[in-house]
Formats: structure tokens, sequence, C-alpha cells
């Protein structure tokens, strides 16, 4: 909790609070770009599973540092509540990679 809100921890160089890599305006472009990728995700689930996603607030994000094979993948920890403030959700958000079979199927593009 800072400031009375639950804010992801600063482990770095693991996971980075989003307030360590950006400040002021910078920090804003950057949680409003993240915030446009975690909507994009919401449009492509069923709506079973939007409702529930729907309830909660995105509060906090950072940036992780995934495993060995997706060292240069960029990662985000999106931090979510629900309107009591409680019952947390974290999210990673990973970015794509091409498939490993790609090349022999092609690519499908939705």
């Amino acid at each position: 909790m800072v400031d009375g809100q639950a804010r992801i921890v600063d482990q770095s160089s693991l996971i980075v609070p989003i307030e360590a890599l950006a400040r002021g305006q910078e920090r804003e472009r950057l949680f409003d770009g993240l915030r446009l990728l975690l909507g994009a995700y919401r449009d492509t689930l069923d709506f079973d599973r939007r409702v529930p996603l729907d309830q909660l607030q995105l509060t906090d994000l950072a940036h992780k540092v995934v495993g060995v094979g997706s060292v240069r993948t960029r990662a985000w920890i999106a931090l979510l509540l629900g309107r009591d403030g409680r019952e947390p959700l974290l999210l990673q958000l990973t970015e794509p990679e091409a498939s490993v079979l790609e090349e022999f199927v092609g690519l499908e593009r939705v």
C-alpha cells in the first residue's frame, strides 16, 4: 500500500514499477498505451470472461523480466482491483512472438 493505494512492489531488476521507469506525462502516456493493449485483450475474450474483467479497475503496472527463452520479450504485470479495492488480479501482458510452426503452416491474420 502506498498512500492508501495498492501498488506492485519494486523488485528491480526483475519487476520494475511504472513509476520507476517514467514520470509525469511520459508515465501517463505509457500507462494509457498499456491500458489500450489491455482493452484490446479484453475484446478477444468471450462474454463470460469479459464481464468479470469489466468489474475490475487497472491500478498499477510494472515491467517484468521473463524466462530465459523470452529474455528479449517485453512483458508487463497489470494489477487490477475489484470495486471494493480488494480481490486483486495480476495479469501478465507479453509481446506476442511468431510460432515455431509458422514457417511450415503460414500465418493467418485475424
